[in-house]
C-alpha cells in the first residue's frame, strides 16, 4: 500500500486521534486501545499491527493531546454516518451484499448534499461531510438528522466515535479479510457550513444550538 493517500486523508481531520482495536480475540492482548495523534500515524507500524489482528481506527473530530475524550474535544471537523446494509452474522451472498451497497451508494449520492467522502466497509458504507467548526449541540442535531434521513446506525453519532481507516483490512473473520476503501472523494466542494447542512436536510435548530466556536 502506498503511504501517501491515507496519510493525506487524515490531514482532513485536524487533531484526529488514531486508535488500534482488535478485530479478533487473539489480538486482544497486543496493544489494545493504543492511541496516537493522527499526525503521528505511521503506516509501517499500522501494517505491523495488522499482522497481529489490530486495525487502525480514527476520529473525524479533533482532540487535545491525542486523547479521545469528550472533555478533550477541541474542534468539529465533520459530520458522519455508518450505513450498514448487513450484519456480520447475516453471511449474505456477495451479490446481494453488493446490490445493497449499490442501493446505499445511490441514496448517498442522490441526497441533498454530497458527502465529502464515501468509504466502503465490509458490511456497508460510511459517509463524511467535512464542515466548519461548530458547537457540540449543533453537531448532535445535525448527526441525528443525517442518521434519520439515511436510516443509518444510531450507535455512530458521538463526536468521539471511531471509524475504520481506509486502506486497511477488516479482519473479524481472519480467513476472509476485507479491505476498507475510499470510493468517493468530493472534497473539491470544500467544507460545508452549518447553514448549508441545516438548509439541505431541513434541520430545525433551537436558539440554544446556534453555532459558536468550540473553545
Amino acid at each position: 500500500m502506498s503511504s501517501t493517500p491515507y496519510k493525506k486523508f487524515l490531514d482532513n481531520f485536524p487533531g484526529s486521534v488514531v486508535q488500534y482495536l482488535a478485530d479478533f480475540n487473539k489480538a486482544s492482548k497486543l496493544g489494545l486501545g493504543k492511541c496516537q495523534r493522527g499526525t503521528d500515524f505511521n503506516e509501517a507500524e499500522a501494517e505491523k499491527m495488522e499482522e497481529f489482528g489490530m486495525s487502525p481506527f480514527y476520529t473525524v473530530n479533533g482532540f487535545r493531546g491525542g486523547r479521545r475524550m469528550s472533555a478533550n474535544l477541541e474542534r468539529i471537523n465533520g459530520c458522519f454516518i455508518d450505513l450498514d446494509v448487513a450484519k456480520e452474522k447475516d453471511k449474505l451472498p456477495l451479490k446481494e451484499l453488493s446490490d445493497r451497497k449499490t442501493e446505499a451508494l445511490n441514496k448517498l449520492k442522490g441526497g441533498p448534499l454530497q458527502p465529502s467522502f464515501i468509504i466502503e466497509t465490509k458490511n456497508g458504507l460510511q459517509a463524511i461531510w467535512l464542515t466548519e467548526n461548530m458547537n457540540t449541540n449543533v453537531f448532535n442535531a445535525i448527526q441525528a438528522a443525517l442518521i434519520n434521513y439515511f436510516g443509518a446506525d444510531h450507535g455512530c453519532k458521538d463526536a468521539t466515535h471511531l471509524l475504520r481507516l481506509p486502506g486497511y483490512c477488516h479482519k473479524k473473520d481472519p480467513q476472509n479479510p476485507f479491505m476498507v476503501l475510499l470510493i468517493n472523494n468530493a472534497t473539491d466542494d470544500g467544507r460545508y457550513t452549518v447553514k448549508q447542512l441545516v438548509t439541505a436536510f431541513n434541520i430545525n435548530l433551537v436558539e440554544k444550538t446556534l453555532p459558536t466556536k468550540n473553545k
